[in-house]
């Protein structure tokens, strides 16, 4: 179970970094579609996984990944910058598919009941066909 302290950090690590990609950032890349989610601290604040979500398809989650990776000094030494803390945490940024994910169990969803709808209508066609014979 996460100490209140790794929660204090990981919030603030997660306000930092997102402060740094929206105005010190200029990667067209990581634009307004990569959002930080969430940010999970080791016990000993040295290492934070820090949960992205991205909005796009799959190359464009792949070029967010690889620009990502490149800016991950950038963002460490912001980090220690900002934060005063005894050790500048390593960061290890993962990819969150849960929005995506549920995005697309949405359409699916809506699909199904698009299909279940046009069904039931044509078999209300074809009753109401059949009575009139």
């Amino acid at each position: 179970m996460s100490s209140r302290r790794s929660m204090q950090v990981a919030d603030e690590v997660r306000r930092v970094l997102s402060e740094t990609l929206r105005n010190r950032i200029k990667d067209p890349v990581l634009d307004a579609r990569v959002s930080f989610i969430e940010v999970q601290m080791s016990g000993d604040l040295a290492h934070a996984n820090v949960y992205y979500s991205v909005l796009g398809d799959q190359e464009k989650r792949d070029a967010v990944a690889l620009s990502l990776s490149k800016s991950l000094g950038f963002f460490r030494r912001e980090l220690g910058h900002k934060m005063h803390l005894r050790i500048t945490p390593q960061i290890h940024f993962l990819e969150d598919r849960t929005i995506a994910e549920g995005f697309y169990m949405d359409q699916l969803i809506n699909k199904v009941i698009a299909e279940d709808e046009a069904s039931a209508e044509q078999t209300d066609e074809n009753e109401t066909d059949s009575e009139n014979k």
